[in-house]
Order: structure tokens, then sequence, then C-alpha cells
């Protein structure tokens, strides 16, 4: 009379071990290890009667928390005038890395004298760095944009990298130094246990020497997902307390 109950109690221990192995399994084994999150920003006019500059910049190193911060510069002297900016979103977890930023230089002399041998320049850099290591194998999808549209006597490029320690594993996308381009990106595939290096940065200079004005922007945007492989061990606990189950259901009819 009492086998009923403790083949019931079996079977619930059995199914418990199955959803934990199941639960253990889509555990994302991620685990953090350094960052560094950064905006800048710098300008500068050089004339005859004499120069001005200014830069500024906000950072993050290796507290991981989200990160929303810019920069803007400007600066003035007789004709010239420069200005540039940078600013940045990112949010980094165990489970997906996901950021965005800009930066843009503009340089201007008007009216524009070959003669008087003035110059303006302008630059501005947003990135970002994440170290990690995997200690299971992760399912992963990466995907966002580029896009660089530096102008004229200008340049920048914006980019995403990722790559193992050991050289196993490189990813790399980015858009032309000199020259306009969108480049979406939507990729996936599985990462094995390494340690990893995600980067991303967008950079833009602009330089007026030769003509009145100049101006760039460069962009990324990305957002990077991690899930687990499913472990063939919790499917075979899970296959277990299927087992038990119908051993029980039978145990019950027959009884």
């Amino acid at each position: 009379m009492c086998m009923p109950k403790v083949r019931s109690k079996a079977v619930f221990a059995a199914l418990s071990i199955s959803l934990m192995g199941l639960g253990h399994a889509a555990d994302a084994a991620v685990v953090l290890l350094s960052e560094f999150r950064d905006t800048f920003a710098s300008a500068s006019v050089n004339t005859s009667i004499g120069s001005e500059s200014a830069s500024s910049s906000r950072n993050s190193s290796g507290d991981f928390s989200d990160f929303d911060d810019s920069v803007a510069v400007g600066v003035s002297l007789g004709a010239a005038s420069a200005s540039a900016s940078a600013q940045q979103t990112s949010q980094i977890s165990t489970t997906s890395i996901s950021a965005s930023g800009m930066a843009t230089a503009n340089a201007e002399i008007t009216p524009f004298d070959p003669s008087s041998f003035t110059v303006a320049s302008a630059s501005a850099n947003t990135g970002l760095s994440v170290s990690f290591e995997l200690t299971t194998p992760q399912l992963f999808d990466l995907s966002g944009a580029l896009s660089s549209d530096p102008g004229t006597f200008s340049f920048g490029q914006a980019g995403v990298s990722l790559n193992s320690q050991d050289g196993s594993f490189s990813l790399s996308l980015g858009t032309p130094f000199f020259g306009a381009q969108t480049t979406p990106f939507d990729l996936s595939g599985t990462l094995f246990p390494n340690i990893y290096t995600l980067t991303a940065n967008a950079n833009i200079g602009a330089n007026a020497f030769s003509e009145e004005a100049v101006s760039g922007t460069t962009d990324f945007s990305f957002a990077l997902h991690f899930s687990a492989v499913p472990i063939p061990a919790a499917f075979w606990l899970f296959g277990t307390g299927l087992i038990g189950l119908a051993g029980f259901a039978k145990t019950r009819k027959i009884a």
C-alpha cells in the first residue's frame, strides 16, 4: 500500500533534478573581466594672431555599470573656428553587451584666405573595450550598424571587433577611413570556452586649411547577446524524469 507514495517521491525528486539541470544549462556562463569606455573631443585653431585649443573627456573603467555620457568643445579665433563632440550609451551584463556612440567634428575658416596660414582642426572619438571569459560554449548573436560620413578633408572610421585571446576566433567589421558608408550586420554562431575582447569605436577628424568649412560624423550601434548551448546531461536527466513519470503512471494503473 505504501509503494505508490514512495515511487511518487522518487519521481518528484527525479523531475526536480532534471529541471535543475536544464536551468543550469540555460545560465549564461559569462564572467566579466574588464571594461573601459570613453568619450573624447578636441578642437584647435592656429592663426597669425595666436592660437586657441580645448579638449574634454569622460570615461568609465572596471565598474560594468551603465554608461551614458557626452562631451563637446568649441574654440574660435579671428576667422577660424572648430568644434567637436562625442557621446556614448552602453550596457554590460553576463547575458548581453550593447552600445551606441557618435563622434562629430567641424572646422571652419570664413572668409578663407590662403595667404593667412590659418588652420582650424577638430577631432572626436568614442569607444569601448570589454573582456570576458566563457566557461561553457555559448551561442551568440551580434547585430547593429556602422556609419561614416567624413566629407571632404575629413577622415574617420567606425568599427566593431570580437577576438579570442588565443586567436582561434576573430571577427572585425569597419567602414573606410575615407569616404561615406553605412554597414549593417547581423551575425551569429558559437563561441567556445576562452577569453574574448569586444571593441567598438567611432572616430572623426576635420581640418580646414584649403577651403572654408569641413565637417564629418561617424557612429556605431550594436547588441551582442549570449545564450547557453544545451548540455546533453541536462537532457538525459530530463529524460530520466519522464521515464520515472511513465513508470509511476503504469504502477498506479496496475494498482
